[in-house]
């Protein structure tokens, strides 16, 4: 067994985002790394809220990192 967590990124900032980040937040199975919203304000807004290392300014940015 690998004891390596799920690395997730999360489209988007709005509502569902916000009832589901805490549950990964405070997971020993998975941890965010990245934000993505359509705007760089809201990513890193939203990344600072929550601890996450990476905010990206669009959809298409985080996905190809």
């Amino acid at each position: 067994m690998v004891n390596s967590k799920l690395r997730v990124g999360v489209l988007g900032t709005a509502r569902i985002a916000r009832s589901v980040i805490p549950h990964f937040v405070t997971s020993t199975l998975a941890e965010v790394v990245a934000v993505g919203s359509r705007s760089i304000e809201k990513a890193e807004h939203f990344a600072d809220e929550f601890g996450i290392p990476q905010a990206f300014g669009s959809y298409e940015e985080i996905l190809c990192n």
